[in-house]
């Protein structure tokens, strides 16, 4: 499956991604929500329990292609259940977008965790894909709900591209202030933008068709 191509009109280039996935736990995953959510506290205050047994870690991938070199360490070549299939000859991968996943079966509900969008992608809105993607999985497997806290700067972005809505008042959490957020996947509609999201990332409609039928 090729990777959607992105185009920011800020940007003078054009950016190719990997489709959005389940991936393996790894290193790359604590390294880029220490960079983007605590760059101040040590790498071990990003762990999240679960995260090597139950969670399920979602993510998408900077893709560069070397000129005229080998592959080269810390590539994909390293890390075995990246490729997906591809042609992994002087293929470089960045994790750019992850989002962790706690899923509740017992209450049909999932949890939102440690959601991390390396800032020079932000703006192509990869972050946004790779929710609404974990969205759609979850709701082919019969979640009725997920939740998560968030920081109170980022309730506006929750809300409108996320549909998730305040349940708490305000607490704290490493000198940051959060809420509690949720959103109910039945009341979520198949909206033009969530489409087109879709179809850029894959191609195919059957994702789309799933979530419009919620």
């Amino acid at each position: 499956m090729a990777a959607p191509l992105l185009q920011d009109r800020n940007l003078a280039e054009t950016y190719e991604f990997t489709d959005p996935a389940e991936m393996p736990y790894c290193c790359d995953i604590l390294q880029l929500r220490q960079k983007e959510m605590w760059p101040n506290k040590p790498l071990e205050y990003s762990v999240v329990e679960g995260d090597r047994t139950f969670n399920r870690h979602f993510g998408i991938w900077h893709r560069t292609r070397a000129t005229g070199a080998a592959a080269t360490p810390g590539t994909l070549t390293d890390l075995p259940g990246r490729s997906r299939g591809m042609n992994i000859t002087n293929v470089q991968l960045e994790l750019v977008s992850v989002l962790t996943v706690t899923v509740e079966p017992h209450e049909s509900q999932a949890r939102l965790r440690m959601f991390a969008t390396d800032g020079r992608f932000r703006k192509l809105r990869l972050g946004t894909m790779v929710a609404k993607y974990v969205y759609s999985c979850l709701a082919a497997e019969g979640m009725r709900r997920v939740w998560c806290s968030a920081r109170a700067e980022k309730v506006p972005y929750y809300q409108r591209h996320l549909n998730l809505r305040v349940i708490s008042s305000i607490f704290e959490k490493g000198g940051l202030k959060f809420v509690f957020m949720e959103s109910w996947l039945r009341d979520l509609k198949a909206s033009s933008t969530f489409c087109r999201i879709l179809k850029q990332v894959d191609g195919e409609t059957s994702r789309v068709c799933v979530y419009a039928k919620l």
